[in-house]
């Protein structure tokens, strides 16, 4: 809460020296409440692709900037680098995805927050990056994309197709059927889809 109570009160001043005291009347005091402010963004890093803002403050945020520092900063790209103001108690969610092609390893990033009106928050964290060198998202037998939330799939033939976290962790399988074409609702990540003919990866936002 960033409001107070304006109060009064009232106090004597005494002085004394060896055996002689004296006192003041009593004076009247007020106490004029002032508002107490604390915009803060707490952070964390989870899945090994989402770094979420909560605000841990007593005000609204106000706009939010998102960004990456360290050696392998480049290497990476945000969903987005304005996520919007948060009210309180608000989270929001921020997709980290590595650049297609970059090699398998753990890489060491900063993510750095800030707004008009507050210090600048941040969060080192390691990304592991299993493998990026997959397929382009669409060929002559199948096709794979996102939209809105929803990865879709079309084949001109009858299969399954397995769906993984850029981390490798198996989040749904799916038959699919010639013609037809299959939605899967997803949340915000780049995500890996094995069929019997290829490999594809998918970010979906």
């Amino acid at each position: 809460d960033t409001s107070g109570t304006d109060g009064g009160f009232t106090f004597a001043v005494t002085i004394s020296k060896g055996s002689v005291s004296l006192t003041t009347n009593e004076l009247n005091g007020t106490i004029s409440a002032a508002p107490y402010v604390y915009m803060m963004v707490g952070l964390e890093f989870a899945d090994n692709q989402y770094i979420y803002l909560t605000n841990i403050g007593n005000v609204p945020t106000g706009e939010l900037t998102v960004s990456l520092a360290g050696d392998y900063a480049e290497d990476f790209i945000l969903s987005t680098v304005h996520p919007g103001s948060l009210e309180l108690n608000a989270e929001t969610s921020v997709t980290i995805m590595p650049v297609e092609g970059l090699a398998a390893s753990d890489y060491t990033l900063t993510a750095l927050v800030e707004s008009a009106d507050m210090e600048t928050v941040t969060m080192t964290f390691t990304v592991q990056v299993i493998n990026t060198a997959v397929s382009d998202i669409s060929d002559k037998e199948i096709k794979v994309w996102s939209s809105k939330g929803i990865l879709n799939i079309i084949a001109n033939s009858t299969g399954i197709a397995n769906i993984y976290s850029i981390d490798g962790a198996l989040i749904k399988t799916v038959n699919y059927y010639s013609g037809e074409t299959i939605k899967t609702n997803l949340k915000q990540g780049i995500y890996i889809v094995i069929t019997k003919v290829n490999t594809y990866k998918v970010p979906v936002f």
